[in-house]
C-alpha cells in the first residue's frame, strides 16, 4: 500500500469488514429466534441440529463472523498506519532494519534508504556504507564480480539518538494522528493503466513497456 492507494484499501477493508458483521449479525438473529420458536433450552443442541439439516448455515456464519472481526481489525491496523504515516511495507522494513549488531548500542542502516538523508554526520563526515556480507555471511554472499560488488548490499552503522532519527523518518510530520489520516485520504487516487493491465493479462509481461521506457 502506497499514498495514493491507501484509501482504496482502508475502504475495502471496512466496507467487507462491516458487510460480512452484518451478515454474521443477522445469521446469528436466525439462530436465537430458532432457539425460542423451537423452545429449545440448549443453545448446543440447536447448534449440533442445524449443523446436522443445514451445514451451509453454520459454516457461513462461522465464516462470516471470523472474517468480519478479522477484517475489522485489520481496519484498524490501517487506520493506526495511516495515523503514523507509514504503510505496512515501510513498518516492515523498519522492523527489519532496525535490530541493533552491537548489544543495542549501534543499528544497521541500508545505504539505500532515504531515510540515510536524515542522519547528518554521514554527509557531514562523508561515511562510506560497508557491505551487509560482513555481519550477515549467512545471508548475504561476497560479490564475484564488478558488478555485483557494485549492486551489493551494504549499510551504515548509526547509535540509537540516530537510529531514532532514520526508522522513525516522516516525510509528513506535523500534522497529527488524525491530520495525518486525512491527509492521505486526500491524496487517494484513482490511477489505472488499462495497456498494462491488459497485457499483462495476456502476455504476463511488461516487455513492449519495457522498450519504450528505453527508448525515452
Amino acid at each position: 500500500m502506497g499514498l495514493f492507494n491507501h484509501g482504496w484499501f482502508l475502504l475495502f477493508l471496512v466496507l467487507h469488514g462491516l458487510g460480512m458483521s452484518f451478515m454474521a449479525a443477522i445469521q446469528l438473529f436466525i439462530f436465537f429466534d430458532l432457539k425460542r420458536t423451537m423452545a429449545v433450552t440448549r443453545p448446543w443442541a440447536l447448534v449440533r441440529f442445524i449443523s446436522a439439516y443445514c451445514p451451509a448455515f453454520m459454516m457461513g456464519a462461522l465464516f462470516n463472523g471470523v472474517m468480519g472481526l478479522a477484517l475489522l481489525a485489520f481496519s484498524g491496523l490501517h487506520i493506526y498506519l495511516l495515523g503514523r504515516n507509514l504503510t505496512t511495507n515501510e513498518m516492515a522494513k523498519r522492523q527489519d532494519a532496525g535490530y541493533d549488531v552491537k548489544d543495542g548500542d549501534a543499528f544497521v542502516l541500508w545505504s539505500r534508504s532515504k531515510a540515510v538523508a536524515s542522519v547528518p554526520r554521514i554527509k557531514r563526515d562523508r561515511i562510506r556504507p560497508k557491505p551487509l556480507w560482513e555481519i550477515i555471511p549467512e545471508q548475504y554472499s561476497e560479490p564475484k564480480s564488478a558488478i555485483e560488488a557494485k549492486n551489493a548490499a551494504r549499510y551504515y552503522v548509526i547509535d540509537q539518538a540516530e537510529a531514532k532519527v532514520a526508522f522513525l523518518f516522516n516525510y509528513y510530520a506535523g500534522r497529527g494522528f488524525w491530520g495525518n489520516v486525512m491527509h492521505t485520504l486526500g491524496e487517494t487516487r484513482v490511477k489505472v493503466d488499462l495497456r498494462r493491465a491488459a497485457w499483462r493479462l495476456v502476455g504476463g509481461r511488461h516487455a513492449p513497456f519495457e522498450e519504450e521506457k528505453k527508448g525515452e
